[in-house]
């Protein structure tokens, strides 16, 4: 395939999945790359995750092409829990996002760099070849279970970044 088909491929399944989202009633846009290289992201506000009733913003897109020519492309979900986080904290915070994480088949809990938001991201491959059905279903397959595993440890992990619960709860709760 080439990479112009490709690319645009992509970008109708983003607006797909984008109108998708918007029929639901679920808040979403799409943002245009500002760079070169960078991609379309479908963001979406959740306003109601895990038992607790969290908010959180999901960003969806397909990771740049490495090569022109890869047979495989990666689909990408990334939801934005907490974007404040006191330092005082991380330590129990990695400690349950290890525990956690070592249960997942897929996708992790994640703190970025700058020790400012935990995240959980869950990247996946798909081929370049796959029609755009079958690349939807798989979209929307990764997409569910990002939100399948954020859903089921968002609240112990909120807790524990702000300092409202120990490593103790995190073990009663898995």
């Amino acid at each position: 395939m080439d990479k112009e088909a490709l690319l645009q491929k992509r970008h109708d399944l983003l607006v797909r999945l984008n109108d998708a989202l918007q029929e639901e009633m679920i808040p979403s846009i799409i943002t245009e790359p500002e760079e070169e290289n960078a991609p379309e992201i479908v963001t979406v506000l959740l306003d109601e995750i895990g038992m607790d009733g969290n908010e959180a913003a999901a960003e969806f897109f397909f990771r740049p092409l490495m090569e022109d020519d890869d047979e495989v492309q990666y689909f990408a979900c990334v939801i934005t829990l907490l974007d404040e986080l006191d330092e005082a904290n991380l330590p129990t915070l990695y400690e349950a996002m290890s525990a956690i994480n070592f249960l997942l088949p897929c996708g992790s809990f994640a703190v970025s760099i700058d020790k400012q938001t935990l995240a959980f991201r869950l990247t996946a491959p798909v081929s370049t070849e796959m029609d755009e059905d079958e690349l939807y279903d798989e979209m929307n397959i990764v997409l569910g279970n990002a939100l399948t595993f954020v859903d089921l440890y968002v609240d112990v992990l909120v807790d524990v970044a702000e300092g409202n619960a120990t490593m103790e709860d995190v073990l009663e709760a898995l």
